[in-house]
C-alpha cells in the first residue's frame, strides 16, 4: 500500500492526502491515520497481481443506496467508509497537516472502515474489524456512509467508470 510519514518544515507539519497515501505508519497503533480508496485499490490490485488472480479492485464511490442494495442482496463484499458508530463524522482538534496543496488537512477523529456483506430484511450485514459481526439499519448505515464521501470498493472483474472517483474532500483551510 503506498504510504506516507509527515515531514517537518520549521514548525509545521507536513502531510500527504489520503486519497494518494495511506497517511503515517500503517503498522502502529498511534504513528497512523487512514487513508481513502485510491490507495486500497492500489495495494489490492498489487495484491492480486502477485497471487495470480483474475479479478481487480474497483471503485464503487459515489454509489447510489439502490446500487449499494444490489451489492448486499448478491453478498458481494464490498469495503465502505463509515464512522465509529455511525455517528456524525467528527474532526480532532489536536491534530492537523498542510497538504503538497498548502491546504491545512484536518482529519477526522472517527473515521471507520467495514464489509458490507449482506442484508437481512432492513438492516445490512456487517463485518467490522473491531465489533464483529453486526447488523445495522439501513437509514444508519446510509447516513454515516453518504456522511463520508460515498466511499467504496469491491473486487470485481469489469472496470467501473465513476466520475467521482477522483473526487477530492478538503476539509479546512489555511
Amino acid at each position: 500500500m503506498p504510504t506516507k510519514e509527515f515531514t517537518y518544515s520549521k514548525n509545521q507539519r507536513l502531510g500527504p492526502s489520503p486519497n494518494e497515501f495511506y497517511v503515517g505508519d500503517a503498522s502502529s497503533r498511534t504513528g497512523g491515520w487512514y487513508c481513502f480508496e485510491s490507495p486500497i485499490i492500489e495495494a489490492g490490485n498489487a495484491w492480486i497481481q502477485a497471487n495470480g488472480g483474475g479479478g481487480r479492485m474497483l471503485s464503487l464511490t459515489g454509489i447510489s443506496q439502490s446500487e449499494l442494495d444490489q451489492y448486499a442482496r448478491d453478498k458481494t463484499p464490498v469495503a465502505v467508509w463509515v464512522t465509529m458508530d455511525y455517528m456524525p463524522p467528527v474532526y480532532t482538534d489536536s491534530f492537523s497537516w498542510i497538504l503538497p496543496s498548502g491546504e491545512r488537512y484536518i482529519p477526522y477523529n472517527n473515521l471507520h472502515c467495514v464489509v458490507l456483506a449482506g442484508e437481512e430484511g432492513e438492516q445490512y450485514r456487517i463485518a467490522d474489524p473491531m465489533n464483529g459481526w453486526q447488523l445495522v439499519d439501513k437509514d444508519v448505515f446510509w447516513s454515516s456512509f453518504d456522511a463520508m464521501g460515498l466511499r467504496a470498493v469491491t473486487v470485481g472483474t469489469e472496470p467501473f467508470h465513476n466520475a467521482n472517483l477522483c473526487r477530492i474532500h478538503h476539509v479546512g483551510s489555511l
